[in-house]
């Protein structure tokens, strides 16, 4: 299984100090995209205020 292993990375990141707040790893991009679908996320990181950034290795 050389070279098939992904990693997914989100990193939210405050707009307003431009300081990262959040660091999660997610073996499968739906979790990632599951994850910040909820309303809790979306209650305590509003896009107007944070960035999202998400990497796959």
């Amino acid at each position: 299984m050389a070279g098939k292993a992904k990693s997914c990375y989100l990193s939210v990141t405050d707009l307003a100090t431009n300081k990262t707040v959040l660091n999660k790893v997610f073996f499968k991009m739906a979790d990632l995209n599951q994850f910040i679908s909820t309303p809790e996320f979306k209650e305590q990181y509003p896009k107007e205020k944070f960035h999202l950034s998400k990497e796959i290795y």
